[in-house]
């Protein structure tokens, strides 16, 4: 049986605001599908994003060299918009200066 026929047979569509529509199950069975037993926690990943962060500023391909630190950021948009703030830190920071 496919995912999707499963799923709209477990939810059962109800009258009302609790109907369950094909994207929501879409979108909880692409969780599903990206959900592995390694995974980093925010927290876990705050703590990382300095040396991600520095990789990728100095060439290096972060995302091999810290996966769970690069999926978590796939899928967490706060975790990612702190990476971006720092990323932009790093850029602005090994900008030559003008001389005075």
């Amino acid at each position: 049986m496919e995912m999707l026929t499963f799923f709209k047979r477990w939810f059962k569509p109800r009258p009302g605001p609790q109907e369950v529509g094909d994207a929501l199950v879409r979108k909880m069975l692409l969780s599903l599908k990206v959900t592995s037993l390694d995974e980093l926690t925010c927290e876990d990943t705050y703590a990382l994003l300095d040396q991600f962060a520095e990789l990728v500023a100095n060439g290096e391909d972060a995302a091999c060299l810290m996966p769970l630190v690069k999926q978590h950021l796939d899928l967490c948009g706060e975790c990612y918009e702190e990476y971006e703030a720092l990323e932009q830190i790093l850029v602005a920071a090994n900008k030559p200066h003008p001389k005075l």
